[in-house]
Formats: structure tokens, C-alpha cells, sequence
């Protein structure tokens, strides 16, 4: 692994050698890199956005959706987790169950997000919350982003952008209180550190802790990032940051229900309800270097270094892996074990990206050479007592305290390790013709190697205790992308786009058979239409997709795999097919509104006996809706004000229901329903002395709507949802200078 990081930093030091060599052979002309970072947007619309094509490109005149979560909304909304900032995204959903949060792109969910470009792996999906802290803004391109970003999920790329370093002093503290003893408190430092700003910082600090509205969970997160910016010319910059999250929370397991199989229905009990109260303890780890000189106004070269790592444990808590639930006379009553898990997940990688500037006649160039190495490391183990019993039996809608737990089995557990090694070269270039014609041409060869290996304990189902090494795999891929794009002015572009993805390795993953999965793939065809008024104030989009997955992963519901599970089978065709309509920014001075539209039906093509053509994607909706507004008062008598609220719905969404007999499953029997939720907020703004104060109050769920996502039954009578959050009520108290 070091040995291929430092290869490819050799190889990015001898680029830079070479192009400067070759482009200026003499001496350089002056080229400034502004040592500010300022905000990346302002209010609601965000002209520039660098995820879709690593260049930075106007989103106008990018080929494909991009949409951005700006830092105004961040604030307004005091979003603080990803599915309270994703809400604003057409074409996203994401459901928040405590431990991890649930992201679905274009149908498709994904347990892969970008930092700053680097990718952040969790195949575990048990790392925990991400902290927004240190959060400037959130990028996304929905629809296939292998040609940049390899492989991930075909519904789109999840791109984090942190706040960076400012040449200009800036310090701010907020502390927020809000609804089941939430506080948080937050602090943000930056500024130069010497007098002639070649050295600068930036440190996020935050501590978050509450109770929840469902019993026995609590939650508290310790955060830091701090960040260095070297400048040691106007056309070299060296940056250092890292960042750690302390995680201590309770697992959030009052959605387990019993199900009736005749009637077709949950049997409901108190949403609040929460009998184990299991401590979970996700903390992360993240160090980043990255570099870049401009050699010229026309090419530069920029590489990044970057280790991220997840860590959970637990002690031993009450699990629910073998207990039986019954039915004692009226009441439901499930059986507890005990369990102990802890696992890692970790990402080491680096990215080297040559951006290059020409013509070529009339036709314009920009270039963009780059490669990309990743290996990702993850290893589970579950550790339970044994899984004839004892059971601590307890009624199922009970909140009541537990007795000391049962002990742990030594000899029943699941181990596992898995690693996997991505190798990524790719090319694009950016053509600028006349009449205000632009083509956009990519292309990616990928290379993904994987070993893996479990051991059952000889008292977990199907377990010898004796490790197993699974097959390895190799899988490669060659993706392309192009698109056209017609400016018709400077307000107005249309485009069209065809890509390419690659997607899951299965690494060590077979069929029942011991054959090994095919490897996952997708392609997209997009038009859409862009406009940005306003002077780049307010922006629309439109886009129209057709987005097929190849051989998609699933479950094999027809033949268990004798430890609580199933094997894996291959879909052979997904398609998602839809609209998303975007318009956010300001509409007139103090009023920002943000619109976002999605329409999307998402089903299998071509099925197998246990996933049958015209299934749905579970937990997939048809159509979303988010509306949000606020306006910021100007008159003399109302100065500092700032009012606004939204809206989101959610259509009827197909849950997972799998027929105890059979093992097939459908989309139809289980649904979550229809549901809208309003939120509202107000601010004053007001300066004392030199530092500039601003009290907010935000209310999430106004009309204090009860609802339900991510309806799912496994096995009769068992079943799962996930509740939506009651009203709430966040105030804060931000102080800047």
C-alpha cells in the first residue's frame, strides 16, 4: 500500500518537473493563488461546483446534474446530520436510524461519500453520524461518477467540502438548546499565522450530546478538525488537516414490530418504545495532505494523501440475533440474548490530478490527467451467548430497565476481514467549439482486487470455527462518458450525456453455488436544461435520466446460508427512470427559496424467481418534494429579521416484504405511507461592539406529524420501520467577530 501511495507521489513530482520543463522553460510569469478561502457560495445558489468534472466548472455549463447544499442553507436549517441537509437535494433520500444514516441516490443506496474528494468508505455501515462541523458545503452529481471517482454506486457521488483557511481572522461560537436536552456547542477559528500570511489555520471544535424522544437513547459526539494551509509562493500551496469524532450513542431499536402475515399489517405498539438500550461507541479518524502548484495561467497538478478510519465497539449489550418473539395471551414478548460487536473500516488512498489549459485553433482544451490508488481494509465481529438460550423474555412495547446481561458464548461469534485494492487511471477533456458548442469526453480504466476471509464459532448456525478464505477476485473496467452542451446565452444551456459505471467489486462474494458474482455495472442517459439569472443569484435545472443497473446484488431469498443470512444472487436489471426539477437561490433582495422536485420509478427489468420483474426499489419513493423559503427584512423598524419554513413530502414508498414460505419477496405487501412535514424558523441579528450576534430558533415537524420509513419484514412475525422524529424545537446563540 505505501509503496504504491509513494509511487504515484514520485510520479506526480516527476509531472510537475516535466510540465514545467516543457511548458516554461524560462522563467514563470506571476501567478497569484488567492490564500482566501471564502465562502464557496452565498445564499441559496452556488454558480461553481467542482465535483461533476474535478475542474471546477460552471455548473451552467457542466453536462450532467450537479446541485449543491450551501453553507446559508446549512445554517438556516441548522441541519447538523446528512438526511436533515439531503432533504434539499432532488433525486436523494435519506433516512437517519441513529447508529448510520440511510442514502439513496437516484434509487440506488450508497455507503460511499467523498471528503473533499477522497473517498470515505463504510461497507459495514455502522460508522457512525458524519459531523457537519467543519462542513462549508455538500456537492452532489447524481447519476454515474465512476469516470472520476471509480467505483461507486451508478445513482450519483456524495462530496463533502470542508471549510478551509482564510487569511482574514474570523472567530465564531455557537451554542444551541434544544427539544430531549440537545445542546451543542461549536467553535470556529481561522486566520493567519504569520505576519505575511504564508502559514494559515483553521480548527472546528464541536461537542454534541442529547436524550431522543425514543426511551433509553442518548447520544454524544466530540468533534475536532483542524487544518494548516502552507503558501510558499503565489503558486505552491501545502495543506495538513485532519479531523476526530468521539462517538458514544444507544442504539436506536425501538422499530422492531411483529407482523401480520394474514391481514397484511404491523401490529403497532408506542413508536417511543425502546427495550434495549445497547451503548455504541463509532469514532473516526481522518489525516490529509494535499499539494498543488500551477506551473502556468494553463496547467497545474494537485495530489492528495489521505487516511480515514472507523473503529467500533460495544460492551456487552442486550441483542435480539436468536431470541424468539412471541405471543403470551394479549402481549407480544421478544426473547434477548446478549451480544458484543466491534469492527474497522478503514480507507487509505491517494489521487494525482494534471489540469491542463490549450487551443487548438479555435477549439479550446481542458485537459484533465489524473490516477487514483485506494485500499480499503474492513473486519466485523459479533460476539453473542449461545443461540439455544437462555432468553431474557420482555414485552415488546416495554421501556422497562433490564437485569444483568447473559454471558458471552466463546464459541458463538462471526468473524471477518476483507480487503480490497482499487487502481484508477482516467482522462478528460473539456472541448470548447464555436457557436457556443461544448463536448465533454472522459474515459476510465479501473482495476479492483479483493480477498476476504470469516470464521463462525462452532456454536453459531453453520459454524465449524475453522477460518475460511473466500475466493479472491479481481475485476476490471474500461468506463466512458460524453456529453454535449449548448450555451445559448448566458443565461440558458441545454445538454445531453451518456456514462458509464462501474460498480461493485463482490469481492469474495459467491452464489450458493460457490461461483463468484458478476461484477456490478450501470449506464445513463440524461438531456437537461440550465439557467441561471439573476447575476448566477437564482438557478434552475431540469433534468430527464434513464438509468439502468446491470447485475445488481442481492440477497438470494430462496437459499439461506445457514448463519442468519442468505447467499448472494445477481439481479439482471434495474432500471430508475425519471425528473428532477431544482430551483434554488434569490428570487429578489432577502428572499432565498429553494424548489426540488423528483420523480423517479425505480423497478426491476429483468428479475429471478425471488426478485420477479416490476418489483419496486424498496424504501424508494415515486416522487419528493422539498420547498423552503426565507426572507430577510431590509426596513428600518424590522432590520436583523429573518423569517422563513418549508415543506417536504414524501409519496407512498414500497417497503421489503419477504413471504416466510417461499423466500420471494415483492415491494407491494408492506409501504410506508404518504407524509408531509413542516418546519419553521426565525433569526434576529444584531451587533454589540465589534462582534456580530445572531439568536435563531428553528422547529422541525411544526404540526407534529407521525409517520414511518423503511418498512421491512424478514421473517414472520418479525418486522422493522423506522419512525419518523416528533416535533422538535432548536435554539441558538451564534457569536462572531
Amino acid at each position: 500500500m505505501q509503496i504504491r501511495i509513494f509511487a504515484l507521489s514520485v510520479l506526480a513530482m516527476a509531472l510537475s518537473q516535466t510540465v514545467y520543463a516543457a511548458d516554461e522553460p524560462a522563467k514563470l510569469p506571476d501567478v497569484n493563488v488567492t490564500a482566501t478561502s471564502a465562502p464557496l457560495s452565498e445564499g441559496y445558489a452556488a454558480p461553481v461546483a467542482s465535483t461533476g468534472t474535478k475542474t471546477d466548472t460552471p455548473v451552467l455549463e457542466t453536462p450532467a446534474s450537479v446541485q449543491v447544499v450551501t453553507q446559508q442553507m446549512l445554517q438556516d436549517q441548522k441541519a447538523t446530520t446528512f438526511d436533515q441537509a439531503l432533504v434539499n437535494v432532488s433525486g436523494v433520500r435519506s433516512s437517519n436510524v441513529g447508529w448510520s444514516e440511510n442514502i439513496y441516490l437516484r434509487g440506488f443506496e450508497t455507503t460511499t461519500y467523498f471528503r473533499d474528494g477522497f473517498r470515505i468508505d463504510d461497507p459495514i455501515n455502522l460508522g457512525g453520524q458524519a459531523s457537519l462541523s467543519n462542513v462549508e458545503s455538500i456537492e452532489i452529481l447524481k447519476g454515474p461518477g465512476s469516470i472520476l471517482y471509480g467505483r461507486v454506486e451508478p445513482g450519483g457521488v456524495l462530496n463533502i467540502i470542508t471549510k478551509q483557511p482564510q487569511d482574514v481572522e474570523h472567530y465564531s461560537i455557537e451554542q444551541s438548546v434544544g427539544s430531549w436536552q440537545h445542546y451543542i456547542t461549536s467553535i470556529d477559528a481561522t486566520g493567519p499565522l504569520t505576519e505575511d500570511k504564508t502559514l494559515l489555520y483553521r480548527l472546528n471544535l464541536s461537542h454534541d450530546q442529547s436524550n431522543s424522544w425514543v426511551d433509553n437513547v442518548h447520544d454524544k459526539r466530540d468533534f475536532i478538525a483542524p487544518t494548516l494551509k502552507w503558501i510558499p509562493s503565489g503558486v505552491t500551496q501545502v495543506t495538513l488537516e485532519g479531523s476526530y469524532s468521539r462517538n458514544t450513542t444507544t442504539l436506536y431499536q425501538q422499530a422492531t414490530v411483529p407482523y401480520d402475515t394474514v391481514n397484511h399489517q404491523f401490529l403497532w405498539g408506542p413508536s417511543s418504545a425502546n427495550p434495549v438500550p445497547n451503548t455504541f461507541n463509532p469514532n473516526t479518524t481522518f489525516v490529509g495532505l494535499n499539494w498543488s502548484h500551477d506551473f502556468s495561467d494553463a496547467w497545474s497538478i494537485r495530489q492528495q494523501i489521505s487516511h480515514n478510519r472507523y473503529d467500533l465497539s460495544t460492551p456487552v449489550n442486550w441483542g435480539t440475533a436468536w431470541g424468539p418473539l412471541n405471543l403470551v395471551g394479549n402481549t407480544w414478548t421478544i426473547g434477548l440474548n446478549s451480544a458484543q460487536l466491534s469492527g474497522t473500516a478503514q480507507s487509505d488512498g491517494t489521487i494525482v490530478d494534471l489540469t491542463g489549459h490549450f487551443d487548438t485553433g479555435v477549439v479550446k482544451h481542458t485537459i484533465l490527467v489524473g490516477a487514483d490508488y485506494y485500499q480499503t481494509t474492513g473486519t466485523y465481529n459479533s460476539m453473542y451467548s449461545n443461540p439455544n438460550g437462555p432468553f431474557q423474555n420482555v414485552p415488546l412495547f416495554s421501556s422497562a430497565a433490564l437485569p444483568v446481561s447473559i454471558p458471552i458464548d466463546p464459541n458463538t461469534f462471526y468473524y471477518s476481514t476483507a480487503t480490497t485494492n482499487s487502481l484508477g487511471v482516467y482522462a478528460q477533456d473539456q472541448i470548447k467549439l464555436p457557436k457556443n458548442v461544448q463536448l465533454l469526453a472522459g474515459l476510465r480504466y479501473q482495476d479492483v482486487k479483493g480477498t476476504s476471509t470469516s470464521t463462525m464459532g462452532s456454536n453459531y448456525p453453520g459454524g465449524t470455527g475453522i477460518p475460511t478464505d473466500n475466493p479472491a477476485t479481481e475485476d476490471h473496467a474500461v468506463t466512458p462518458r460524453v456529453g454535449v452542451l449548448w450555451k445559448a446565452n448566458d443565461l440558458l444551456s441545454l445538454y445531453a450525456s451518456y456514462t458509464e459505471n462501474f460498480g461493485a467489486s463482490n469481492a469474495g462474494t459467491t452464489d450458493w453455488q460457490g461461483k463468484p458474482l458478476k461484477q456490478e455495472g450501470a449506464n445513463q442517459y440524461e438531456v437537461g436544461e440550465k439557467t441561471e439569472t439573476l447575476d448566477g443569484k437564482l438557478m434552475t435545472s431540469i433534468a430527464v435520466f434513464d438509468l439502468t443497473k446491470t447485475n445488481m446484488v442481492a440477497n438470494d431469498l430462496a437459499h439461506p446460508n445457514g448463519s442468519g443470512g442468505f447467499f448472494q444472487t445477481n439481479i439482471g436489471q434495474v432500471e430508475s427512470q425519471g425528473m428532477e426539477i431544482t430551483v434554488q437561490g434569490e428570487i429578489s433582495p432577502g428572499w432565498d427559496a429553494l424548489a426540488a422536485y423528483t420523480y423517479d420509478w425505480a423497478d426491476v427489468k429483468v428479475g429471478t424467481s425471488t426478485y420477479a420483474a416490476g418489483s419496486r426499489m424498496p424504501y424508494w419513493p415515486d416522487q419528493m418534494l422539498r420547498l423552503y423559503t426565507t426572507y430577510k427584512f431590509h426596513t428600518p423598524e424590522l432590520e436583523g429579521w429573518k423569517v422563513g419554513g418549508g415543506m417536504t413530502w414524501q409519496d407512498t414508498a414500497p417497503g421489503n416484504y419477504v413471504d416466510p414460505n417461499t423466500g420471494a419477496t415483492d415491494t407491494k405487501t408492506i409501504t410506508s405511507p404518504a407524509y408531509k412535514v413542516f418546519d419553521a424558523m426565525a433569526s434576529y441579528e444584531f451587533k454589540t461592539g465589534k462582534y456580530k450576534n445572531t439568536f435563531q430558533l428553528n422547529v422541525r415537524n411544526l404540526f407534529n406529524e407521525s409517520y414511518y420509513t423503511d418498512a421491512f419484514m424478514f421473517a414472520a412475525p418479525w418486522g422493522y420501520v423506522t419512525y419518523g422524529a416528533p416535533r422538535s424545537v432548536m435554539a441558538s446563540l451564534k457569536i462572531e467577530m
